[in-house]
């Protein structure tokens, strides 16, 4: 499909759209050629409704549904800001779908285990120095904070959020960031004791070689193990987990 036919087929969308919805279009279009650029305040609302010609009920609305989307955050103080959106903005449906059991701990765990592998496998190929600092720091924190329990759960979160990001495929991390809610959750379920706990530390520590040594293979394989491990603590069967 050639340019001229994909602005056709956008430019046919809008005539069908309500007001707000164009709005909608037109502040996408404007983030997109940059002149809404990311990180920056939209311009006050009185000059946006006459820019857009539209009334400030439309514009409101259109600001709320890109709000909801992840396009826009509204900052108290600060003004509108224009965000790069993910997927996080289906976070409350995963969370909704979680609680009324239409999704699984065990669906869920699968997901991990497929996307997490993956990602290991991508960064100990491709992965910056500042990364194995950044692990590393991760590492030192836990062991000199290792006699509190409250830690281990949000260091151990930490970990592997520091791994998902730096994933060279930025595909993978938009995919399980509307998961984040629940993972955090499922790690509180699994932490057992402080002995589950100080062999979680050597497994990281074991990943963390891995990354640095560039084995691809071993990362993916350690990574496995210790999800396995986590869904052992979790009550998950094994045979509900595999690919």
């Amino acid at each position: 499909m050639s340019d001229n036919e994909k602005d056709s087929l956008w430019s046919a969308n809008r005539q069908q759209k309500s007001v707000k919805q164009i709005v909608v279009y037109e502040l996408i279009d404007a983030m997109l050629d940059g002149r809404l650029p990311p990180g920056k305040a939209m311009p006050p609302e009185h000059e946006m409704c006459r820019l857009l010609k539209v009334s400030r009920v439309a514009f409101r609305e259109a600001v709320k549904q890109l709000e909801a989307s992840g396009f826009l955050r509204i900052d108290r103080g600060n003004g509108t800001i224009v965000t790069k959106p993910t997927f996080s903005c289906n976070e409350p449906i995963i969370e909704f779908l979680g609680k009324s059991g239409a999704i699984s701990l065990e669906e869920l765990h699968q997901v991990r285990i497929l996307i997490e592998v993956e990602i290991v496998k991508l960064v100990a190929g491709h992965h910056e120095d500042d990364l194995l600092a950044e692990l590393q720091k991760n590492l030192d924190e836990v062991e000199r904070n290792f006699s509190k329990k409250s830690s281990h759960i949000d260091l151990d979160y930490k970990f592997h959020q520091i791994i998902i990001d730096a994933c060279p495929n930025r595909i993978y991390p938009l995919m399980l960031s509307p998961f984040n809610a629940q993972l955090y959750k499922s790690r509180k379920i699994s932490f057992k004791s402080m002995a589950a706990a100080g062999k979680t530390f050597e497994t990281h520590k074991a990943i963390l070689d891995a990354i640095m040594a560039r084995d691809l293979q071993n990362a993916g394989s350690i990574m496995t193990r210790h999800l396995e491990e986590t869904a052992d603590d979790l009550g998950i069967e094994k045979n509900k987990i595999k690919k």
